[in-house]
């Protein structure tokens, strides 16, 4: 990642010479910013239990769980329910099935795994047989190796679920993540930086990925295979004790500052 060529070196770092923020006078964080305050903060997206304390720190995950997604399109034949039952084709229940059926997959003793039917569209008449139902579906794994098996079973169940009911099926892939293994050299570089944050007021070189995807592991996965090192840097913010997607989720903004001076300690530190 190159540096605008118009940043210009100061004995604590380097400094945007445009950037209004680097005017300000104490050099006690990256760049001669002021230090944030810490605010209420964990890693990996897992809450801490108990009583709230205000603190924060910054965590890279060895790996979070690898992705397919997926939208599966399923294609009967309509006819009314009761005139004439026998000419339809039930593409609902060909859905339905399916789902049942994901959410039931057999998991994996080797490797943490999720399955989740997100959504479910199909129907028309109570009097007449559907012929057009989708569904979109994921499954998770933290090792890549079960992830594809894992895919693969679930796109059977897909196809087994249109036989059954003599409808026709088709699967779109609409997103995937592999996961990642950070690298030791990146590790310290986080480390490193972590250490000249104030507002970090913890680090963890390892951490929990709590079930969560990200596509950035396939960036990392790339780099590494080109000779490059990469780590998943993370820096918890939620204000709540409620989980991602919750209605009442919520994060502190005050951690993206964080956040950036954080990223901004790691790549001077490391001379990129």
């Amino acid at each position: 990642m190159p540096f605008p060529t118009d940043w210009a070196p100061r004995s604590y770092g380097w400094t945007p010479s445009r950037n209004p923020r680097a005017r300000r006078t104490a050099p006690t964080g990256p760049a001669g910013r002021a230090p944030r305050a810490p605010i209420r903060d964990w890693s990996s997206g897992s809450p801490p239990r108990g009583p709230a304390s205000w603190q924060s720190w910054s965590a890279t995950a060895p790996a979070r769980c690898g992705a397919f997604g997926w939208r599966a399109r399923f294609t009967g034949e309509a006819a009314h329910a009761s005139a004439a039952p026998e000419r339809g084709r039930n593409a609902l229940a060909a859905a339905a099935q399916a789902t049942l059926a994901l959410l039931g997959m057999t998991r994996f003793a080797t490797s943490d795994t999720r399955v989740n039917v997100g959504t479910f569209q199909a129907g028309g008449g109570a009097n007449i047989i559907p012929a057009h139902a989708e569904l979109t579906y994921e499954v998770r794994a933290r090792a890549n190796e079960v992830l594809d098996e894992l895919n693969r079973r679930a796109g059977d169940i897909v196809e087994g679920a249109a036989r059954m009911y003599g409808v026709t099926a088709d699967s779109l892939r609409y997103g995937q993540a592999a996961t990642s293994v950070p690298d030791p050299l990146a590790l310290r570089a986080v480390e490193e930086a972590a250490a000249t944050v104030p507002a970090v007021t913890r680090y963890l070189g390892r951490a929990s990925a709590a079930g969560g995807s990200d596509d950035a592991h396939s960036m990392i996965t790339t780099v590494q295979a080109a000779g490059g090192v990469g780590a998943y840097l993370m820096v918890g913010a939620r204000s709540v004790d409620v989980p991602h997607h919750h209605r009442r989720f919520d994060f502190d903004e005050r951690a993206l500052g964080i956040a950036t001076d954080l990223l901004e300690a790691v790549f001077r530190g490391s001379g990129a």
